[in-house]
């Protein structure tokens, strides 16, 4: 024993700093091939940008190539993955690319099979090559790439080609060829007859409660699996598991209305392009696969979100912070986006602005050029929400901007709601000095002071302002419809108030009137 004099002691306790968003994950659902070392339904979790994923699926299976395609825009976000094998019973898509005649000139065939950028070949021809020449050739280039989607089989200058994946992916491969040799014609079949993909039936069930802000969904025939997981998800007791699930097809625009008239989910994004049916060219007009585009799309919306990644060209910026990711980018538009792996359609491909319109009614978006025909860029990105439960049209849900920034602000609150009061005293009356006690009035003062960070971060209307011509104080609409009350035999606070969200600026529409006296 020894003498401590005077006694001192010192506990350190921590600081009530500001709770943050839970970091994103990305989740990617589609098929793996045999040569793959992951189990089939099991859920693969941080596949690193290191070609983990070429080894876990194959390199030329679709959750790969969707996986790569992600990580090229985005090196931060956690992805998890599960990879499905074929169905026992699947069918790979089958198309054919047939050439015929004799080369009279030197040049070059190129041809695309999936991506335009990403999957192309190159096949050189001489003076006096055959059809059967040139088909070997094409044959020789999807052998040596190690990614390639289909495998090629030349008989006489016609190739089969056979998508490596069972089931209706292979219908969804575009192809393409380019040739103006002399002598040498060229005829392409679209991929088709691709038929019974995995079972998807209980997909999820290995996930338990991890959340997924993003899930990058192969399946575009059978969405019905993801839709009942996640919109089960959105609004969920004690806890915050929401999140978006993202789908691409490629059809003509009436079939895509027809599909889309029967989505209605805010929790589905719907990405579709045009189909093309001619010679030359048969499958998506922005030619690479549905399943990538969206991935790649996934993955610039998680790096976004994600608290001071660098985003550079992947944003247009007049803004220092806008530069950089975090809970504010989810009130920034998506339209515009650029995909910078995705080269511009042929002039006259696109679906047209009417077009575009009323497909975004539906519930549909597109990827398509900018005006100058020099990028490939987003429009405005919706979801399938159209109407609520009973039928009325309803916007509340159906700009992913809208669902992005007001789960964004639930999350913010709830976790802040932890944070400040993790062993607190429930009190009907006055607050105890140097006592961990809330009330009423104090839960109220905390919830306004969280409404204006979120503000501060351009997600909710803060301050003075007009709206339509009117002037509006967003304070005194948010202090005027909060209501806070205590059940004191439950210890439980009920909060009501609105969140008067930040819109997109999506349309200025001028009055120009012409003027030759004041």
């Amino acid at each position: 024993m020894s003498i401590k004099f005077p006694s001192v002691t010192a506990s350190i306790r921590a600081d009530g700093v500001t709770a943050g968003l839970t970091p994103e994950r990305l989740l990617f659902v589609g098929q793996m091939l045999s040569g793959g070392t992951a189990t089939s339904g099991a859920l693969q979790e941080n596949i690193l940008s290191d070609k983990a994923e070429d080894v876990l699926f194959g390199p030329d299976s679709p959750i790969a190539t969707a996986i790569r395609r992600g990580r090229r825009r985005n090196g931060e976000t956690q992805f998890d993955a599960i990879g499905l094998d074929d169905n026992v019973g699947g069918v790979a898509a089958t198309g054919t690319l047939i050439i015929t005649g004799t080369a009279t000139e030197a040049g070059s065939l190129v041809f695309y099979a999936g991506s335009e950028k990403l999957n192309k070949y190159t096949v050189a021809i001489a003076v006096d090559d055959t059809a059967a020449d040139i088909g070997d050739g094409i044959v020789t280039a999807l052998t040596a790439d190690t990614t390639a989607i289909v495998t090629g089989i030349n008989a006489t200058g016609t190739v089969t080609l056979d998508a490596k994946s069972k089931g209706t992916f292979g219908n969804t491969i575009g192809l393409k060829v380019e040739s103006d040799i002399a002598g040498i014609e060229v005829v392409l079949t679209a991929m088709v007859n691709g038929a019974t993909d995995p079972v998807l039936t209980g997909v999820f069930d290995v996930i338990g409660k991890q959340r997924y802000q993003g899930i990058v969904w192969q399946f575009d025939e059978n969405t019905a699996e993801l839709t009942d997981f996640l919109e089960a998800r959105f609004n969920v007791t004690n806890d915050v598991l929401d999140g978006i699930g993202f789908v691409g097809k490629t059809d003509t625009q009436a079939n895509h209305l027809t599909v889309l008239g029967g989505l209605n989910f805010k929790t589905l994004s719907y990405n579709v392009d045009k189909l093309i049916n001619d010679t030359y060219h048969r499958g998506p007009a922005v030619l690479d696969l549905p399943f990538t585009k969206i991935a790649e799309f996934a993955a610039i919306r998680a790096l976004r979100r994600t608290n001071e990644s660098v985003l550079g060209d992947l944003v247009i910026s007049r803004s220092p912070l806008d530069s950089f990711g975090g809970p504010h980018q989810n009130s920034k538009p998506y339209a515009n986006t650029p995909f910078y792996d995705l080269l511009v359609p042929d002039v006259g491909d696109s679906f047209t602005d009417v077009e575009i319109g009323q497909l975004k009614d539906a519930g549909g978006w597109v990827i398509d050029a900018n005006r100058a025909f020099t990028n490939v860029i987003a429009g405005e990105v919706v979801t399938t929400y159209k109407t609520d439960v009973a039928g009325n049209p309803d916007p509340t849900f159906g700009f992913l901007n809208y669902v992005d920034t007001s789960t964004t602000s639930r999350e913010y609150i709830v976790n802040n709601t932890r944070s400040q009061y993790p062993q607190y005293r429930a009190s009907g009356g006055a607050l105890v000095p140097n006592v961990d006690m809330a009330n009423e009035a104090s839960i109220a003062a905390f919830v306004a002071e969280k409404y204006n960070e979120l503000g501060d971060m351009g997600l909710v209307n803060v301050g003075a302002g007009t709206l339509d011509g009117v002037s509006v104080d967003y304070d005194k609409e948010f202090r005027d419809n909060l209501t806070v009350s205590l059940n004191p035999v439950t210890g439980r606070f009920s909060v009501a108030c609105k969140l008067f969200i930040v819109v997109q600026l999506r349309a200025v529409i001028y009055d120009l009137a012409i003027a030759f006296e004041i």
